[in-house]
């Protein structure tokens, strides 16, 4: 698992992240968390709390950060803090331990008990979704799929192998744009526009491309669909900084926006200049993945892999991070899209890794329910990103950022899966 986004989520470990309090911290995350340990193995219960409650200032939303608190908690006779970070701590991932002896003062709590029962609940696998189609070449490492123009057609990104494939109305794949063909890098997202009959590759120059090279340049490509020539090749309008284009979108005047999560900025496409210029970018984003406007334009929604979802407001750009009023965690979202007054996400930086169904509120500024679609897929081996057709999700089941090893090479084919596209009805 070694996608950009990992560099900035861990489960378990902790890394350094940055300072965004505003003011100075003498120790770092990592110095408050080594020293809330230390405190927590000699029974210093009062730094322990001291030391993880900085922690959790400096990394609200880092469950592993959450689940030392509560520990925590527990010894300072504070129960109700407990239990809510637990709670908070295993809708991210349920490898948490609920049995240690320093939890035993809460096994009477009714709210504890039903921590447990939602930890039970979620490791529990939903499976709605079937085979769309397979994808035989297991190195291809797949990250996103578009419907061609022709119904029960689609294109799929490689990463590895640096190209996209057709998928005709039979299933069978073949190659559309070729490997390293005009100097495209990993093939990340993707998507037809009928209106000037070009297909739009994000690319991104990233280890897990064969043949990298580090001095390529990210961009995005717009090529011809009938000719599947070079129409124009757009680079983000600043030199010497690295780009992860991830997620791309078009509104319905035909403009094209992408997610850079390197640096956290959305950029539109300049047909003029042929580059792309930043549209939005905020303090507030710390990973950004899926975009995805609402169906009349007036929000634009964005993943933020750590934080959950914002909701930004194109014509002010006002920025709001969506609250959760359901029983649901909206971190780790790769893949996001808008299907009414819904956004399905697809979630692979939780455990066990899901794909869900999100209701918002009639003002579009909360999530207020919450449906699994699949959680804890048998053909799940890192679930990335999608499209809907009609009242259809399909997606990308095993996109395999863990088939490389350590020096980034791709494993062995005999080693790896064929792709799986599963397909989920929308509807009731």
């Amino acid at each position: 698992m070694h996608h950009y986004k990992y560099l900035a989520i861990f489960i378990g470990l902790l890394l350094i992240l940055p300072n965004r309090d505003g003011f100075s911290q003498e120790l770092s995350l990592q110095e408050h968390y080594t020293k809330a340990r230390e405190a927590y193995q000699s029974k210093n219960y009062i730094l322990f709390y001291e030391h993880i409650t900085k922690a959790v200032e400096m990394h609200p939303y880092h469950q592993g950060i959450m689940y030392q608190k509560a520990l925590a908690a527990v010894h300072m006779q504070k129960p109700e803090e407990a239990v809510t970070l637990l709670r908070n701590a295993i809708l991210i991932n349920t490898s948490f331990d609920l049995s240690l002896e320093d939890f035993n003062s809460l096994h009477e709590r009714e709210d504890f008990k039903r921590i447990k029962e939602l930890k039970t609940e979620l490791n529990q696998p939903v499976q709605t979704s079937t085979r769309a189609f397979t994808i035989a070449d297991s190195q291809l490492h797949a990250e996103s799929i578009t419907p061609g123009l022709k119904t029960g057609t689609f294109f799929v990104t490689s990463i590895h192998k640096r190209k996209v494939i057709f998928i005709s109305e039979k299933g069978i794949a073949s190659d559309f744009i070729t490997s390293k063909q005009d100097g495209l890098g990993a093939a990340m997202s993707i998507k037809v526009d009928p209106k000037t009959n070009s297909l739009w590759v994000a690319s991104t120059i990233t280890p897990e491309m064969m043949d990298y090279d580090s001095t390529l340049v990210s961009a995005i490509y717009q090529f011809d669909l009938q000719t599947r020539k070079l129409i124009a090749r757009y680079e983000p309008h600043h030199e010497g900084k690295e780009f992860f284009l991830g997620d791309l979108i078009l509104n319905k005047a035909g403009d094209v926006f992408v997610s850079d999560s390197r640096n956290n900025v959305i950029f539109q496409v300049n047909p003029q200049s042929k580059t792309l210029e930043p549209y939005f970018s905020s303090d507030e984003f710390w990973n950004i993945q899926g975009i995805c406007f609402s169906e009349d334009e007036t929000y634009l929604y964005i993943a933020d892999y750590i934080k959950g979802i914002f909701r930004l407001t194109p014509k002010t750009k006002e920025l709001k991070l969506l609250p959760v009023e359901a029983i649901a965690a909206v971190k780790g979202v790769d893949g996001l899209y808008v299907y009414g007054n819904k956004l399905i996400t697809i979630q692979n930086g939780v455990q066990p890794m899901r794909v869900m169904e999100l209701t918002l509120s009639q003002t579009h500024d909360a999530i207020v329910a919450a449906r699994t679609i699949d959680r804890g897929h048998a053909d799940f081996n890192e679930p990335t990103n999608g499209c809907l057709v009609n009242d259809t999700l399909y997606y990308v089941a095993n996109s395999q950022w863990n088939g490389y090893d350590e020096q980034k090479r791709i494993k062995p084919a005999a080693e790896l899966q064929p792709i799986i596209i599963l397909k989920s009805p929308l509807k009731p």
